[in-house]
């Protein structure tokens, strides 16, 4: 239970951030003194009289009570807004219920006639104290609640589990579903968003990690940044009102607030963690952003920001002008909401880069199909936008065995969240992290992952050559254990990686390269890329390395195009890959090469010794390959010999290079080494065929990653 000081808890049952001096408590606070505190905040309500805004769990969408104010008027669910219309004052009644009037009309909500039916339509009434407008709060965990009506025992939910605006209320039989679980989020009588008191996780939303204190340190000084969410008492915060309609944010690890480093009002001061003395640069004032916070600090006006904009573990948390962009907002995760992942460590089990793309969908549901490389007891998956102008809506997120086709195993089929919610909204140029959940994933095994595109959406962001066959279906069908496709792809799309959580595996490496990696020249929904054929071989060896190709077919080390440059993409596409250790750099130096201008060997290896720099700052090993042969392709003698420096580069003591993968040896032509084997060349003379990319797997020395 979290204790409380008296000013904290006199101000409680407001929850509006108007209270002055409600500071935590000094360390020197008497045992005695936080006894009694504990008590009296052991009498507090579940829920406190005030006035909240009810988000769905499910949809996302906030309850709207729908003008002009008269009897019988409708409550719908809508986008969230600030709009009056979507606030609600609760009110102690007897017997543990509560009174909900809409602020908007000023109407009750009500259960029509008194129904105690299934279906019965909740809509907005004149006060009659009657049990039909009496409700009770039943807390599933953190501020998430059920509300069941005091006379039929049933609660409110959402009209057919509809994503959708507009959609009605109505009573149900109560269950766990998310159609009836609402978030209730307290609102000040100005419609300043503020925050229940307790302890929260803040967890980005443009990354989905969570604000955390280096090291656990517990001392003043110690710098936060941002990190996978954990739940751990050093990425929790107790969260309290102060002066001014502010509020504390004090480490529940270390009892030291959230600071802004030598009370700057520049743009980068560093939030670190200091004793708490109440000063402006200790307190923020916190806003609400469509179910988000922004929290700013009250010496400088700046906000809490992520640094770059990054969706990197370990990028700094400090203060910057408050621009509303999403590296600004915050979900509060309130303590215990999203169960820490289980014992283990991340490590990617699949992965496809991103490019850019234009593809529409409109209520239709994607269901992609993945192949692992490790196994694992738990899952989580990432999806991305980095590439819109434009957020989309992602909702009804799935994961689940596939058993053949577009069908699933309907026993495996597990629904994942994000930050407790069952719909994600992805920032334009955003990414997603979804909650771990508990789900069996085989190695070597095809996993479909399946979400529900509930808007006009053009998707931005995909991996075009997947040579795995995806299927779209119409409607919101995720969890159908069969669907009936109404198109199909070979394209990824949104979905950019799958991690599975696994205690005995040694890490991941990512394969990065252009086509030759990426499959070009293998058979469709065969998975026979080389990286799938190495990803065989370490488990067929005992050896707990995850695989993730990294490869987009066209991309180049020097310039964009096919995708951002080898260079440009490597803090994503590599370093920011769950659990990697390893990074085998491939083929896009032979891009390159075949462009106009041709460059120099000293420009093919700039960025390889960049790189490798890189890599070696983040303690993942660099492994370079060689170049393969292409002579029958586009070709002049001039690319031949930079090629063949590159390799000879690449194979020297002088590279850096931590191991070499000899792919040009490998696949070439012994009689000319200048072109592919035949039996290795898929007939265009560039891309190795099925044989040729089993010949590169087979060629890499397993021993490389039996040593971190």
């Amino acid at each position: 239970m979290t204790t409380l000081n008296r000013a904290a808890l006199a101000c409680l049952p407001l929850l509006l951030a108007a209270c002055g001096g409600g500071d935590a408590p000094s360390s020197s606070a008497s045992a005695e003194s936080a006894a009694h505190e504990q008590a009296a905040a052991l009498a507090v309500p579940a829920v406190a009289a005030g006035r909240y805004v009810l988000k769905n769990v499910q949809s996302s969408k906030c309850v709207d009570a729908v003008p002009p104010a008269s009897d019988g008027g409708a409550f719908v669910q809508s986008t969230c807004s600030s709009a009056v219309t979507q606030t609600f004052d609760l009110t102690v009644q007897a017997g543990g219920s509560y009174k909900l009037v809409a602020v908007g009309t000023g109407r009750v909500v009500d259960l029509a006639a008194s129904s105690t039916a299934d279906g019965a339509v909740i809509h907005q009434w004149t006060n009659n104290d009657t049990n039909a407008q009496r409700f009770v709060p039943q807390r599933s965990q953190g501020n998430r609640f059920a509300l069941k009506n005091a006379g039929s025992g049933k609660c409110i939910a959402i009209d057919g589990g509809s994503l959708n605006d507009g959609a009605g209320l109505r009573q149900a039989s109560c269950s766990a579903s998310g159609a009836q679980q609402f978030l209730l989020y307290p609102v000040s009588t100005t419609g300043q968003g503020v925050l229940a008191i307790g302890r929260y996780a803040l967890k980005a939303v443009h990354s989905g990690l969570c604000i955390d204190v280096e090291n656990g340190s517990l001392d003043n000084g110690a710098k936060t940044a941002q990190a996978a969410c954990s739940q751990a008492d050093r990425q929790l915060f107790e969260a309290q009102p102060a002066a001014e309609g502010t509020y504390s944010f004090v480490n529940v690890n270390s009892g030291k607030g959230l600071d802004v480093s030598d009370i700057s009002l520049d743009n980068g001061a560093l939030i670190q963690q200091w004793a708490y003395g109440g000063g402006a640069n200790q307190r923020f004032v916190v806003t609400n952003d469509a179910g988000a916070l922004r929290i700013a600090a009250r010496h400088s006006g700046r906000c809490i920001d992520v640094s770059g904009v990054s969706t990197l573990p370990g990028a700094r948390i400090h203060q910057w002008d408050c621009l509303g962009a999403a590296n600004q907002r915050w979900t509060p995760v309130p303590a215990g909401d999203t169960p820490p992942p289980p014992t283990g460590t991340w490590v990617g089990t699949w992965g496809a880069s991103p490019q850019g793309g234009n593809t529409s969908f409109n209520q239709q549901t994607l269901r992609q199909i993945v192949h692992t490389s490790v196994g694992g007891a738990a899952a989580r998956v990432h999806l991305s936008n980095v590439f819109g102008s434009q957020p989309i809506t992602i909702a009804n997120v799935h994961i689940a065995q596939r058993a053949s086709g577009s069908s699933i195993v309907a026993a495996s089929d597990r629904t994942l969240s994000f930050g407790g919610q069952a719909t994600v909204v992805i920032p334009a140029g955003g990414e997603a992290v979804s909650d771990s959940v508990d789900f069996n994933v085989a190695a070597l095994s095809d996993v479909a992952i399946s979400f529900y595109m509930p808007n006009a959406t053009t998707v931005s962001t995909e991996h075009q050559t997947g040579l795995q066959t995806n299927y779209v279906a119409a409607g919101n069908v995720s969890g159908n254990a069969t669907i009936n496709p109404s198109a199909t792809s070979g394209s990824y799309r949104v979905l950019t990686n799958l991690d599975v959580s696994n205690s005995s595996l040694r890490g991941s490496v990512a394969t990065l390269g252009a086509s030759i990696t990426d499959g070009v020249g293998t058979n469709f929904d065969a998975n026979q890329r080389w990286p799938n054929v190495l990803a065989n071989r370490l488990n067929a060896a005992g050896i707990g390395v995850g695989v993730l190709n990294q490869g987009i077919s066209g991309n180049s080390s020097l310039r964009d195009g096919a995708g951002p440059s080898a260079e440009n993409r490597f803090d994503r596409d590599v370093l920011g890959q769950a659990g990697v250790k390893w990074v085998i750099y491939s083929d896009d130096p032979i891009n390159d090469l075949r462009g106009n201008p041709q460059p120099t060997l000293e420009q093919l290896l700039g960025p390889l010794q960049r790189m490798i720099a890189k890599a070696h700052a983040r303690q993942v090993k660099f492994l370079c390959s060689t170049l393969t042969p292409y002579s029958d392709n586009v070709w002049t003698p001039s690319q031949e010999t930079t090629r063949q420096a590159y390799n000879n580069f690449v194979k020297s003591s002088a590279s850096g290079c931590d191991g070499v993968i000899d792919q040009d040896l490998a696949t070439r032509d012994p009689s000319n080494p200048a072109r592919m084997l035949p039996a290795n060349d898929t007939g265009d003379h560039l891309h190795p065929n099925t044989a040729g990319n089993a010949a590169i797997a087979n060629s890499v020395n397993l021993n490389l990653f039996t040593v971190n």
